[in-house]
This record gives structure tokens, C-alpha cells and sequence, in this order.
């Protein structure tokens, strides 16, 4: 499944922002699928921001999201 999609409303999102990001930093969105249920259709993933534009990757956020799949 590739996000954004019509086939996914977003129930609940719960973003934790650790540093700031600025205009022309480049950014890296990595996730993955926390657990699924194929009885209610609800999928439950993580996804991390990160900032790719200096030496190494520095954490920007973190978040916790809840959808509903038709």
C-alpha cells in the first residue's frame, strides 16, 4: 500500500517533534506497519522524520498513526 491513498482515513495521529526543521532542509520519512487488523480493517504504523542534510541523520519527529482501510 503506498500513503497518501484513498483507500486510508486517518483515525488518530500523534506527532512528538524532537528538534526543529527548516526551510530547504532535506527530510527522509521512514515507516513501518506496527500491527493490523484484518477483522475492523485499522492499521497502526510509526513513522520517523528525519534530517538527511547534514552528517549523519538527526531525528525531527516521531509519530504514532491510526487509519482505517477500506
Amino acid at each position: 500500500m503506498l500513503l497518501p491513498s484513498r483507500d486510508v482515513m486517518i483515525q488518530y495521529q500523534d506527532i512528538s517533534f524532537h528538534n526543529p526543521f527548516y526551510l530547504n532542509d532535506e527530510i527522509k520519512l521512514e515507516g513501518s506497519i506496527d500491527t493490523f487488523s484484518k477483522a475492523v480493517n485499522i492499521i497502526n504504523y510509526k513513522l520517523k522524520f528525519l534530517r538527511i542534510s547534514g552528517e549523519k541523520p538527526e531525528l525531527i519527529a516521531k509519530s504514532r498513526t491510526s487509519g482505517i482501510v477500506k
